[in-house]
């Protein structure tokens, strides 16, 4: 996957989410682009969340927690 600018090509620590069915998430968190969502070999994934996964809210309450 190309990266979308410089600083995507710099590694960044991964971090993981557990959504409420118990799956986990893993993924990188840009300073643009948000959060880029993890394959097992820590690629990112070819197709990212859509906006109804359950990787929204486990991501929101992750992000909360961060700023507390």
């Amino acid at each position: 996957m190309r990266p979308c600018c410089p600083g995507c090509t710099a590694g960044r620590p991964e971090h993981v989410v557990t959504d409420a069915s118990g799956r986990q998430w893993r993924f990188e968190m840009h300073h643009f682009c948000g959060p880029i969502v993890l394959r097992q070999d820590g690629q990112p994934k070819a197709t990212q969340p859509g906006s109804r996964s359950p990787f929204w809210p486990a991501f929101e309450a992750w992000q909360a927690a961060r700023k507390t």
